[in-house]
């Protein structure tokens, strides 16, 4: 059984922003997604919106394709994606989960109030 190294961007809500995986040669696209998500735990959870998506041809690579079968049409210094399939969100928000996206959009106007609010508090004494 052939170990497939793979460069992988990760979502930019992750700690990281790009990580080496080795797979089995004779895992699914899909089954590296699942993959990449466990080592993600605290940040995302595997559905099957996501998908590997490779950027240099702006095409998501077939799931269900080993990866002995993509990896002789990807070359050594290309990078794949882990990405959300439906949505194309831009900036920050990119790649999220709708959901995901209003809770930190409201989260980010929630910080923005108080910063003013207590600015506002200080500037009185």
């Amino acid at each position: 059984m052939s170990v497939i190294l793979m460069k992988v961007k990760m979502p930019p809500y992750s700690p990281v922003i790009y990580k080496s995986f080795r797979f089995a040669g004779d895992s699914t696209v899909q089954e590296a997604c699942a993959m990449i998500c466990q080592s993600l735990i605290s940040v995302l959870s595997f559905n099957e919106n996501l998908g590997l998506y490779l950027p240099s041809r702006k095409e998501w690579l077939n799931e269900n394709l080993t990866l002995d079968q993509v990896k002789g049409s990807i070359s050594a210094e290309e990078f794949v994606e882990l990405k959300n399939k439906e949505e194309e969100p831009t900036g920050f928000f990119q790649g999220l989960p709708a959901q995901t996206t209003y809770v930190l959009f409201g989260a980010a106007i929630g910080v923005a109030i108080t910063s003013i609010i207590m600015s506002f508090i200080n500037s009185s004494k």
